[in-house]
């Protein structure tokens, strides 16, 4: 030990530095402990917020009655995916849930016939898409419009409103191929009812010379036989009939996603079997 002075004063004074740091250093430990519980319950809370609507759209969509654990694998999911990740699983459950509440072919027509309906108006459209690289999007290209897109076929009553859509094809599917392959003139005849089309499902209706015909279509000339006076007073008269088919498109094409559809075409056809269902609710209004 040595009675200098200034020997004591610079060891007391590195004795208070040193003390200084260590409660900094508590200060600073403390701190971060509590940030991270409040972090952690901040993330709890936020997992649970966004855990709830999701937990909501699996139920909306008839998966299966969700249990705590599901509940829990839920959260776990929430914590560990960005909200963009969740809104598009949302969305999608959403359209499953709309798309399974679509009405099929032969119920929607046992309705029309149950309601007092004789004829509904067929017509086809195609719902643009965005153009992909590789040989396996030439299917998609349609050589009318000359461009890509899908191919759906829909059924509307006689005022306009859609009752039925079909699955979509590639668009250089013809629109009669997709109705012989969905049978549509015997799910016609077997709820005894007719349809009212453009010249391009001429051929659809395979009913023998002596029934009745399920697809009604107009005259088409050929190039030798124009078309008598009576037969485009007929085709005038069928085009006026099958104008709601159109305003049921026009409904249908409102939405914004129909104007060019850049999802995955496998999606397609839930997508345009939900709309139908928020279009009728639309139109109901």
């Amino acid at each position: 030990m040595t009675d200098d002075p200034d020997h004591d004063t610079a060891h007391q004074h590195t004795l208070r530095h040193e003390h200084h740091r260590q409660d900094v250093a508590v200060c600073a430990r403390e701190a971060a402990h509590q940030a991270r519980q409040t972090t952690d319950a901040a993330h709890r809370r936020l997992a649970g917020t966004a855990a709830q609507p999701l937990c909501t759209a699996l139920d909306r969509a008839g998966l299966h009655m969700l249990t705590d654990d599901d509940h829990q694998a839920v959260r776990d999911l929430t914590r560990h995916r960005d909200p963009a990740t969740l809104r598009q699983a949302m969305s999608w459950l959403e359209r499953t849930h709309a798309a399974a509440r679509a009405q099929r072919l032969d119920r929607a027509l046992k309705k029309i016939a149950r309601s007092g309906g004789g004829v509904i108006l067929l017509d086809g459209s195609l719902i643009r898409t965005r153009r992909r690289a590789g040989t396996e999007n030439r299917k998609n290209y349609s050589g009318k419009p000359k461009c890509h897109g899908l191919l759906v076929i829909a059924l509307t009553d006689d005022k306009g409103r859609l009752v039925w859509v079909s699955a979509v094809r590639p668009g250089r599917t013809s629109e009669i191929t997709v109705c012989r392959h969905d049978k549509l003139a015997a799910h016609l005849r077997a709820a005894g009812l007719g349809a009212i089309a453009d010249l391009g499902f001429a051929g659809l209706d395979d009913s023998g010379p002596d029934a009745d015909p399920v697809v009604i279509t107009g005259y088409k000339a050929a190039r030798n036989r124009p078309l008598t006076r009576g037969q485009k007073l007929s085709n005038k008269a069928l085009a006026a009939v099958r104008a709601p088919a159109e305003h049921g498109f026009a409904h249908l094409k409102n939405w914004r996603v129909l104007g060019k559809v850049r999802t995955d075409p496998r999606w397609a056809t839930a997508l345009v079997r939900a709309l139908l269902v928020l279009t009728d609710r639309e139109v109901a209004r």
